[in-house]
């Protein structure tokens, strides 16, 4: 009985931490990567829409490409969450936070549902943006979760979904997704205030771009290789072999080439380094590398020895 909403013209840093916080805990329950898949754009021409030469129009084209653009970058995860726990559905008693309204409990791409509602929570939702509400909610979520994922600011057009709610509104404001005079005349009014809400993500989209580039480092002590949790992003680097500086090994270490029998040395040192889980994975990623390929071993696998000859480093190429 002493409990109150979140108040949209007073939140806190606080509570901006505690709802990343939050956020942070309920992702980090079952966290994953999955398989990359094509994803769904925006395709909404809003011409059929809006009349020749309205001023909202290059706005409107502009915000899509930038929706489109994030949607094609956001990579494959997804997570237990709650995408509706914006600063509506937790009520707070003495300072302590109650998420209400679980509706929308499920999985989605943690990446995305982050980014939405610390948007919200920093003040988009009313238009009065606060920076340092951003970083608040994104410290809570941080402290809770952390995929290793930082490159939000790259996708700040996932903020623009509020495109497709306007297209629901402009069918309501035509009669098309609307049955009585109130629907129709409720589709006019969200309309004018969505189109009000994008101006206003655009307008400030380079401020909180500017947050999100300075957002913590991930620490790497954090993190075990294979860890499911973490952000799996594919990579490909350029450049050539020309310029590779050449360092000596310490005395008493030197670089020797692969000979029959180095596979138990091999599994090994990439036990010790976690990035094979057994001696059984060991051997099972052995035979998937180089089980075909071991007669090419001797010029294209390496190893450091120690003063005992004992390997204790290996990479190949």
């Amino acid at each position: 009985q002493d409990g109150h909403i979140t108040d949209l013209e007073n939140i806190s840093k606080e509570q901006c931490f505690k709802a990343g916080e939050i956020l942070g805990q309920i992702h980090a329950l079952d966290s994953q990567n999955v398989d990359a898949s094509e994803p769904e754009l925006s395709t909404i021409n809003f011409s059929d829409y809006l009349k020749p030469g309205d001023e909202n129009l290059e706005l409107l084209e502009y915000a899509q490409t930038r929706l489109n653009q994030a949607r094609k970058m956001l990579p494959p995860m997804k997570a237990i969450s709650n995408d509706d726990m914006d600063p509506k559905n937790i009520m707070w008693q003495n300072r302590t936070p109650h998420v209400i309204d679980l509706e929308c409990l499920g999985y989605s791409n943690p990446i995305e549902s982050c980014l939405n509602l610390s948007l919200q929570w920093a003040g988009t939702i009313n238009q009065k943006f606060k920076k340092e509400n951003l970083t608040a909610f994104f410290k809570g979520y941080f402290s809770a979760y952390d995929n290793g994922f930082r490159s939000y600011d790259e996708l700040f057009g996932i903020a623009y979904t509020w495109l497709e709610w306007l297209e629901y509104n402009l069918k309501r404001a035509q009669g098309v997704e609307a049955k009585t005079e109130e629907e129709i005349q409720l589709g006019r009014t969200e309309v004018v205030n969505t189109i009000a809400r994008i101006k206003y993500l655009r307008s400030i989209e380079k401020e909180v771009c500017d947050v999100l580039e300075t957002l913590p480092p991930p620490q790497a002590k954090n993190y075990k290789t294979h860890d499911d949790a973490l952000c799996y992003i594919d990579l490909t680097f350029e450049g050539g072999l020309d310029a590779i500086p050449h360092y000596e090994l310490p005395q008493g270490f030197c670089f020797v080439n692969y000979q029959s029998g180095d596979k138990a040395a091999w599994i090994d040192i990439e036990l010790s380094a976690g990035e094979v889980l057994s001696p059984e994975h060991g051997q099972e990623c052995w035979n998937r590398y180089y089980g075909k390929r071991e007669a090419e071993l001797p010029e294209r696998m390496f190893f450091i020895e120690d003063k005992s000859g004992k390997k204790i480093a290996t990479a190949t190429a």
